[in-house]
Formats: C-alpha cells, structure tokens, sequence
C-alpha cells in the first residue's frame, strides 16, 4: 500500500478543501452583495403573511374552518388547533 498523503493527492479530500478555501477567500462585488440583499428582503413577506388559507366546510363546521398556514408554525400547532375545533364542535352537538 503506498502512502501518498491526501495534501499531495489533487482529487482528495485536502485538495477540494483548499479549492473551497481559495474560492471562499475571493472578494464579494458589489451586485453580490446587493442580490444577497434583496433575495432576504423577498423573504420578509413569508413571514409576515400566510402561505396557504384553506377553508373547510362539512358537516361539523357549517360556518366553515378557516386554516391560515404561516411559515413560522409547526404542523404539531395546526394539528393541535385542528383538534381543538373538533373537540368544541362535538361538545356543543347534543343528541335527540
């Protein structure tokens, strides 16, 4: 087995870091840093308004369930309040 060191090897692992190094250390110009800019100023919205809204309408939300789906909620917290409307609707239904 020989043993060629990884530095010296320009497929290994060494030399794709210090390509990635190299490339990383070059300057930033002025319309990269603008377009990084603007692409999270284009994000800001997602947090300030739904993503989705979806109303649903069946037998056991006659008004209808509005679901209102925003980038910061967990599933677990809309499963929670989709369960919480459930729960309130059958405890108001009485039976004949």
């Amino acid at each position: 087995m020989s043993s060629i060191s990884a530095a010296a090897h320009p497929g290994g692992f060494e030399g794709k870091l210090n390509r990635a190094n190299a490339f990383f250390d070059l300057p930033v110009s002025l319309r990269s840093r603008l377009l990084v800019v603007l692409g999270a100023l284009l994000l800001i919205p997602t947090f300030l308004f739904p993503l989705y809204n979806m109303t649903l309408y069946s037998n056991q939300f006659p008004d209808g369930l509005n679901l209102y789906i925003y980038s910061y909620t967990s599933t677990e917290v809309i499963r929670r309040a989709a369960m919480t409307c459930v729960r309130s609707t059958r405890s108001t239904t009485t039976s004949v």
